[in-house]
């Protein structure tokens, strides 16, 4: 799985604040419920703590795809290598155990920017470190996201069309 070959959808919901706790554990949820993949990426040049090894040795049962690339969603820069998984629930409840929150997957602790993809098209992708995310979803598809978890609602923003 190429990151820098998947397409960007033409609107995205911006994560206004962090989700934690509760509302963290529903997007989770919610992003494995309704994706194929997930991807992480860890940056060169800054060492990962044993921590984070620990963390990437417990998901490699999962991994489909490992390569050094310099392109993955939204970001583009030095060559970093980046890790695909299958989602699955062994999976999911990894994420569950080792964050409370999406910004916690921030080098030197955690690898970085987890993003999620539906069909080969990004739902979630986030900056981890620039505190950063957003949700490729229609309209329909986040109403019915907000009628599954509502306790996501206060934490997206405006929706707007992805210009890059």
């Amino acid at each position: 799985m190429n990151l820098a070959k998947i397409p960007l959808s033409p609107i995205g919901t911006v994560i206004c604040k962090e989700p934690y706790g509760a509302a963290f554990s529903d997007l989770i949820f919610a992003a494995f419920e309704s994706c194929d993949h997930m991807s992480l990426f860890v940056r060169s040049g800054l060492r990962l703590h044993s921590s984070g090894k620990q963390v990437l040795k417990r998901m490699e049962p999962f991994l489909v795809s490992d390569y050094w690339g310099h392109e993955w969603p939204h970001t583009s820069g030095q060559r970093h290598h980046i890790r695909c998984y299958k989602t699955c629930d062994e999976l999911r409840d990894i994420v569950l155990d080792v964050s409370q929150s999406l910004y916690q997957w921030v080098q030197p602790k955690l690898p970085e920017d987890p993003a999620f993809y539906r069909k080969n098209k990004i739902w979630l992708h986030s900056i981890t470190h620039e505190k950063m995310s957003f949700l490729s979803l229609t309209d329909k598809e986040q109403k019915d996201l907000l009628l599954r978890y509502p306790r996501l609602k206060p934490f997206l923003g405006e929706t707007y069309p992805v210009t890059l």
